[in-house]
């Protein structure tokens, strides 16, 4: 989206571009003052570095966007390999310590009558 902002950009200072050159075109004939001239053609050629600058920041601006997305794209990818091998590969229960059998409610009341159970001396 940010893509289609920046050339719709680039295509409004194009047309700014192009029609103040129609404008410089159509004041040649009206035979203004040298002085006049001088400071009109002064005043276009900032324009026109201006309208530069602008454009070149805009390309600058979208291929660093350009950029940013191959770069995302190509992480998204890796992420998603890294998703798919983590689903795939299962767990092994190496390495982990058993969990202690819990006695039923019978087995308990037996160990404590029989005086079997383990207790933790302080």
């Amino acid at each position: 989206m940010a893509i289609c902002m920046l050339m719709s950009f680039l295509n409004l200072l194009k047309e700014l571009s192009e029609m103040s050159d129609d404008d410089t075109q159509s004041d040649k004939g009206t035979g203004s003052l040298p002085e006049e001239k001088k400071a009109q053609n002064i005043d276009e050629k900032t324009e026109k570095a201006m309208g530069n600058t602008m454009v070149r920041d805009a390309n600058e601006a979208a291929e660093r966007l350009e950029k940013a997305n191959q770069e995302k794209a190509s992480l998204l990818a890796r992420e998603e390999r890294l998703l798919v091998e983590k689903s795939l590969g299962g767990s092994a229960e190496a390495g982990k310590p058993p969990e202690p059998k819990k006695d039923s409610d019978e087995d308990y009341a037996k160990k404590v009558m029989s005086n079997e159970l383990e207790t933790k001396s302080s």
